[in-house]
């Protein structure tokens, strides 16, 4: 089968992968700030996420929901 599950593990690995997403996010919020300013960390940021969810999302299958999900 692999190690992608659909389902209730597949909805947990997203949620793993989510709070992933979250932590680094956190992480590299105080450096990028410092180093671009906070509009443009906020900027940057939305135009990432945006993109990586039409690029992600979109396909609808599970590797790359997994992948929108992280980020």
């Amino acid at each position: 089968m692999g190690v992608l599950k659909a389902g209730l593990p597949g909805l947990g690995e997203m949620a793993v992968l989510a709070g992933a997403g979250i932590l680094v996010a956190g992480l590299a919020t105080a450096g990028l700030v410092a180093r671009y300013g906070q509009r443009r960390t906020i900027g940057g940021a939305l135009l990432l996420a945006a993109t990586a969810q039409a690029g992600l999302g979109l396909p609808m299958t599970l590797p790359t929901a997994l992948g929108a999900s992280f980020s």
